[in-house]
Parts: structure tokens; sequence; C-alpha cells
């Protein structure tokens, strides 16, 4: 997009700026924690827009990734949780 910056460093690396899922995913993998990051924010963003279709899934797949990458008692995991909780509890 116009205006942004081109990549950013991080983890002594270059990666787009800022990371979509589909552009962490090509350039981190799947299973990179920016990646899981993204997808984490892009279902908040649905859930903000109030498009639950698209958020709930979305936070669930992620969930299954960080348990099986980070595991159940680590922190990003503990979020992802409580965001897919927070999203089911908002009526349909």
């Amino acid at each position: 997009m116009p205006g942004e910056p081109a990549a950013l460093s991080w983890s002594g690396g270059t990666t787009p700026a800022p990371c979509r899922p589909a552009g962490c995913v090509r350039v981190l993998g799947a299973d990179h924690p920016q990646t899981l990051g993204s997808r984490n924010n892009l279902a908040g963003a649905y859930e903000s827009a109030g498009d639950l279709g698209r958020a709930i899934p979305l936070y669930e797949q992620t969930l299954a990734d960080r348990l099986r990458v980070l595991g159940a008692d680590h922190p990003h995991t503990k979020i992802v949780r409580g965001n897919l909780a927070a999203a089911r509890q908002h009526p349909q």
C-alpha cells in the first residue's frame, strides 16, 4: 500500500510490513510466531466488524496451531484461547 514501509526487520530478517497472514505464510511459514500472531489479529478484526462466521474458524485454526507449536501453557496460546471464548460469547 502507498505510504507503508517496504519491510520491517524482525529477528534478524526482513518481513513484509505489515505482515498479513498470506504474506507471512509465504515468507515466514505457517508456524512462524508472526504468522500466528497475524492470524489472531485478523480474526480480531473480523470479530470487531461483527463477522463471527470468519472470526471464530480463524481463531479455532490459530488456537490449534498455537497448541501444536507452543503448547497449552504458553501466554500466546492462552491469549488466542481467550479471544476464541470471547468471540463465542457474542450474540449471533
